[in-house]
């Protein structure tokens, strides 16, 4: 009993030591528009980097203590567009429970093992392409499980393309974590003319096969649009199928449902699910529903947690009313195995008749400038109205 209380003194000395700056960004967005975002905390690429074009003026306000933080925003959010936060899991229940839309910096995505790996070429026109690209650069694949072969493939592979690839926002896992897990496992190489131009870290836990890291030779682009990564996916199904195994974890994507390594995986028939490695996440709360926003959500349609799962929230960025046919082909085009629903928000409005396709929710921005339901238009199942306090 002594151990716990002091277990949760502990816990709550760091918090009240723990401040977060509070920064203020302007700049403008890719349609030349004046635009702000109030920040708080220090993992906050992923959304200025897509919200402004070009660097953002930065003015620091100041410091503040975590349990203090949801005040001070509350207070300055007239300032801004929106309000982004990047803090823990654990703060983000504890100060920021319903006030916020929780974004996970990474989602997971997981694919059920079938019986045959070849129905999952024969079950999309995308896939077979990318398979008939791998036969016709001759790719083939080999495994090892050497020592020198992680060091060669962590160093040479995995940090240059990850790095490479996501720039300032790349998140390079831990040396001594991947070693650990290379245990449990080895390297998938790919190979062309018997040279090793991409690889896969994966391991197994329990009837579950991971794929932890992957990466280029140097980070170079080439071997991707070679075929390298189809022919990893492919035979990564094949080897889980052989050990057993009856699910692949594909590893993390970014929260958008136009990122495209989650698209990648998507037409592989890779459903969302949360990753456990997600210690930190992004809280959003729009302040001004405006054309600044839906043009963020037009391009960055986001995953956010939703009771337990995971849903999307899609912008249509026009000066007319969306149609019937913008509707369908954007559900057609952004929806992924593991949302629960997904709700599509319209600049201008709909056209008359307009009808939600399936586990959609169709919104209006109504007079105030906050979005509200279109009559008709129902979630899939039951959930808290979209005019929740986040919002």
């Amino acid at each position: 009993m002594q151990y716990a209380v002091g277990r949760v003194h502990a816990f709550a000395r760091t918090l009240a030591r723990r401040r977060l700056p509070v920064v203020l960004l302007r700049g403008t967005t890719a349609a030349g528009r004046e635009a702000s975002i109030l920040c708080a905390g220090k993992t906050l690429f992923y959304l200025p980097e897509r919200f402004f074009c070009g660097t953002p003026e930065r003015e620091l306000l100041g410091e503040v203590p975590v349990f203090r933080l949801e005040g001070v925003l509350r207070r300055l959010e007239s300032e801004a567009d929106l309000t982004v936060i990047s803090t823990d899991r654990y703060s983000s229940r504890l100060f920021f429970r319903d006030t916020c839309m929780s974004i996970p910096l990474w989602v997971g995505g997981v694919l059920e093992v079938p019986a045959d790996t070849a129905a999952l070429v024969r079950g999309s026109h995308s896939v077979a392409e990318d398979m008939r690209v791998v036969r016709r650069e001759g790719l083939i694949t080999e495994v090892s499980s050497s020592p020198a072969d992680f060091d060669t493939f962590y160093a040479g592979y995995y940090v240059p393309f990850t790095e490479r690839r996501h720039g300032e926002m790349a998140s390079v896992s831990k040396r001594y974590w991947l070693e650990r897990l290379f245990r449990t496992g080895g390297i998938l190489w790919v190979l062309r003319n018997r040279e090793r131009i991409a690889g896969v870290q994966f391991g197994k836990s329990g009837r579950e096969l991971h794929l932890w890291a992957i990466g280029t030779a140097g980070g170079a682009p080439e071997p991707v649009k070679a075929g390298a990564f189809a022919a990893l996916y492919y035979h990564s199904v094949e080897l889980a199928r052989k050990a057993g195994c009856v699910r692949v974890d594909f590893g993390g994507s970014r929260p958008s449902l136009t990122d495209g390594l989650l698209r990648f995986k998507r037409k592989w028939g890779v459903a969302l699910r949360d990753n456990p490695r997600n210690h930190y996440e992004l809280l959003m709360r729009v302040n001004r529903w405006n054309r600044n926003v839906t043009a963020l959500l037009s391009t960055t349609p986001l995953i956010y947690r939703e009771g337990g799962g995971f849903a999307g929230l899609a912008a249509i960025d026009s000066d007319q009313p969306a149609t019937q046919a913008d509707t369908d082909r954007l559900r057609h085009f952004l929806w992924s195995d593991g949302l629960r629903c997904l709700s599509i928000l319209s600049a201008s409005g709909w056209e008359a008749g307009i009808k939600a396709p399936p586990r959609v929710s169709l919104l209006d921005c109504a007079p105030a400038g906050r979005p509200a339901r279109l009559a008709g238009s129902r979630p899939a199942q039951p959930r808290r109205e979209f005019g929740a306090n986040w919002l």
